[in-house]
Formats: structure tokens, sequence, C-alpha cells
């Protein structure tokens, strides 16, 4: 049987003062436990500066068939003749003209956050650049979830229709959250 002393504490402590260190004891243990967890889901949305990305040494040219895909949209294609004109660039400019990184949205499906390599007016805003977010399909084609100029993409941890949400930003103004409709990203 446990010896307890005659002021019903720890050590010769009052009893209330002995509860309260048993309650910390326990409430310590949680706080730690909670704060382990807290890495985990920092870690779980990526946010990405469109700016950042494009003076970093994280991109590299989007694939070649993603490119092509891009540059043979019409507006993109007309864009892309007037930077060429206004920027003198040859077809290497023209070709690597766009950069990607690669995301990961749904398990298993190969996404690329994409967005231009080199400066060109066409593709830029007061505070935002154009970014396509763009899925490979089983036969090499591409189709397109998401595009818009922002300056902010952050691929958040929370999953709808079996998709990473999406949440863009532009500015200080705060961030529109976009979710995956079984087609594309509203």
């Amino acid at each position: 049987m446990r010896q307890v002393s005659a002021t019903g504490g720890r050590q010769g402590m009052p009893w209330h003062f002995a509860a309260y260190l048993k309650l910390g004891e326990r409430s310590m243990r949680q706080l730690a436990f909670l704060l382990a967890l807290l890495p985990i889901h920092a870690m779980a949305s990526q946010k990405l500066g469109l700016e950042g990305l494009m003076n970093s040494a994280q991109q590299s040219p989007a694939p070649i068939e993603l490119r092509r895909h891009l540059a043979a949209d019409p507006s993109n294609r007309d864009a892309l003749v007037r930077c060429k004109a206004d920027k003198r660039w040859g077809l290497e400019e023209i070709e690597s003209f766009f950069a990607a990184v690669q995301i990961q949205l749904r398990e298993g499906k190969e996404t690329y956050l994409v967005f231009p390599s080199k400066y060109c007016p066409e593709f830029f805003g007061a505070h935002s650049i154009q970014f396509w977010i763009m899925e490979r399909n089983a036969d090499g084609s591409y189709r397109e979830l998401l595009s818009s100029a922002e300056d902010v993409v952050e691929i958040r941890d929370r999953r709808t229709n079996g998709y990473r949400d999406v949440a863009l930003q532009y500015g200080f103004e705060p961030s529109r959250t976009f979710r995956f409709d079984g087609r594309a990203y509203k």
C-alpha cells in the first residue's frame, strides 16, 4: 500500500498542489503530442509563389508535349507571337517558354504547375503571373484543370472528389479556394 503524507500530497506537499501537478503532467503530454502533429499539418499544404518559381532553380522546362499543347491554344499562340516579336526571341526561347514543377493533386496522376520561364508582358499582370495546372492523361495528352493569373498557388491537404483543394492568392487579397468538381477546379 502506498504511503501518503499527513498533508495528502507528494513529498509533503498539500494535496491540492499534488492534484495540480498531476493535471499539469497530463496536459503537458497532450500538448507535446499536439505540437508534434503541427509540423505534419504544416507540411500538408504547399505554397508556391509564382515569381519565386520563375527565378528559382526548381523550375525546369515543361515536358515537350505539354509545351506543344499550351502553345497550340490560340490565345497562348497569339501571345507568344507578340512576345517573340517584342523580345526578338528565337525558336529556342519560344520552345522553352513554359516551365513546370510537378505537383501532387491525386495519387497516381502526373500533374504539373506550368508558368512562364521568362518575362513577357502578355502573361503578366500588375501583381500576377499566368499559370496552368495540367494533368497528363493515360494516352499522353494533357487536360487543363485550372488556369488563372495570380501571385500564389497553394496546394491544400483537404480533398474534394479525390483531388487536393487549390487556393489562389492575388496581392494582399484573401486566398480563394477551388475544389475539383470531377472535371476541373471551380
